[in-house]
Parts: C-alpha cells; structure tokens; sequence
C-alpha cells in the first residue's frame, strides 16, 4: 500500500506537469497569433500595393485606348506618304529616263 505522502507528491508532480504544460501551450499560442498577426499584416500590405498596380494598368490601358485612334491615323499618313513617294520616285525615273 502507498503511503498518503506518496500519493500527494504525485498528484503535485502531476499537476505541477500539467501547469508547465499549460504554460508552454499558453506560449505556443501567443507565439502562435503574433505570427498569424504579421502574416494578416504582410497579406494587406501586397493587397494595397497590388491595389496600386492595378490602378496603374487600369490607367495605362485608358491612355492606350485613347492613342488609338491617333496611331490608326498616323499609319494611314505613312500608307498614304508611302504611295506619294513611290509615284514621285516613278515620275524622276521617268524623268531621267527620258533625258
């Protein structure tokens, strides 16, 4: 048979066990949600940034779509330049050939 001493300072061994593990998990946790914290606070800031950069393209694709038309007509006047000067290349040609 056990004696009562040895029963208590099991129980105390058990629960003095059971307080550190406690504590260790308490520790755990915090360590735990700081972590969770500073990721939450990473994961915002590349969404405000990412945010930015969208705006930025947003932006850059409306100034795209407005040059449009003016790069449409820019390569009409090369097109249209392009015909005058092979017809006033053709008219020297001519030109010479008939000296």
């Amino acid at each position: 048979m056990t004696k009562p001493i040895t029963k208590i300072l099991f129980v105390s061994a058990l629960a003095a066990g059971a307080y550190l593990k406690r504590d260790q998990i308490l520790t755990t946790g915090r360590q735990l949600k700081q972590t969770v914290d500073e990721n939450i606070a990473a994961v915002d800031d590349w969404l405000a940034a990412l945010q930015k950069v969208n705006a930025s393209l947003t932006h850059l694709a409306q100034e795209v779509d407005a040059a449009l038309p003016v790069i449409s007509e820019l390569g009409e006047a090369v097109a249209k330049f392009s015909e005058e000067s092979s017809s006033h290349i053709e008219a020297l040609t001519d030109f010479d050939l008939k000296k």
